[in-house]
C-alpha cells in the first residue's frame, strides 16, 4: 500500500471527500483482497472473498468519520489497514455463525473431540435426523440460537478460537498464525472454552 500522502487523504475522506476515498480504496484494495482471499477461500463457508471485500469497503466508508490513526503517513497506513482487516474478520465470522450450517455438524465435532477436546453429555443420537419434520426444524433453530447465546458468554478471544476451530475447521497452526499467538496458547484457550461450554450445552439438549 502506497503510504505517501495517506494521512491527508484519510483526513479528507473523514470529511466526506469522495475523491480522497477513491484514492484510498485504489491503494489499499489489493492488500485487502489478498487478506479476504485467505480468510474466505473459494469453496469455503460464508461469502466469497470478492463480496466480503466489497462489504468491508461499505462498512469502512460508513464508519470513516470515527477512524483514528497516527500522525504520520506510515502510522496512518499501518493502523488503517489493520482496521480494514479487523472489519473483514468480524464480517467473515458473522457470515459463518452456527445458524448458517446444520446444527448436528458442530455439535458432533465438539462431542467427538475432533478439535482436540471433548464435551460431556452431548450425544449424536440426541440430534435431529437428516430429514427433520417442521417441528424438529423449529427445535433445531431454537437450539442453534441458544448455542449462539452460550458462545457469546465466552471471552471474545475464546469465541474466535472456537468458531475458527469448530465451525471453520481451521488447523491449530492457522489459528495461531492468524491471531499472532503461539499454538499452545490457542489450545489452552480452546480447552478452557470447552470446559465452559460443556455443561451449558448439555442443558440445551
Amino acid at each position: 500500500m502506497q503510504t505517501e500522502g495517506i494521512h491527508a487523504l484519510v483526513q479528507r475522506a473523514k470529511l466526506g471527500d469522495n475523491n480522497a476515498w477513491d484514492e484510498i480504496v485504489a491503494r489499499a484494495n489489493p492488500g485487502l483482497q489478498a487478506y479476504t482471499r485467505q480468510i474466505a477461500p473459494a469453496g469455503g463457508l460464508g461469502q466469497s472473498f470478492e463480496s466480503l471485500t466489497q462489504e468491508v469497503w461499505i462498512r469502512a466508508w460508513q464508519k470513516m468519520a470515527m477512524f483514528k490513526g497516527g500522525e504520520t503517513d506510515d502510522a496512518v497506513a499501518r493502523v488503517f489497514f489493520a482496521w480494514l482487516k479487523q472489519i473483514a474478520f468480524r464480517l467473515h465470522l458473522n457470515a459463518v455463525r452456527p445458524n448458517r450450517r446444520k446444527p448436528p455438524a458442530p455439535l458432533v465435532s465438539l462431542r467427538a473431540g475432533n478439535a482436540g477436546g471433548s464435551c460431556t453429555g452431548i450425544a449424536a443420537d440426541a440430534l435431529p435426523g437428516p430429514d427433520p419434520t417442521p417441528s424438529k426444524e423449529i427445535d433445531a433453530r431454537n437450539r442453534t440460537a441458544l448455542i449462539q447465546e452460550t458462545l457469546a458468554a465466552l471471552p471474545e478471544l475464546q469465541q474466535t478460537i472456537v468458531k475458527l476451530r469448530i465451525f471453520e475447521g481451521w488447523k491449530w497452526t492457522q489459528i495461531a498464525k492468524h491471531m499472532t499467538l503461539n499454538e499452545s496458547t490457542v489450545r489452552y484457550h480452546f480447552h478452557e472454552a470447552v470446559k465452559t461450554l460443556g455443561p451449558k450445552l448439555k442443558g440445551l439438549l
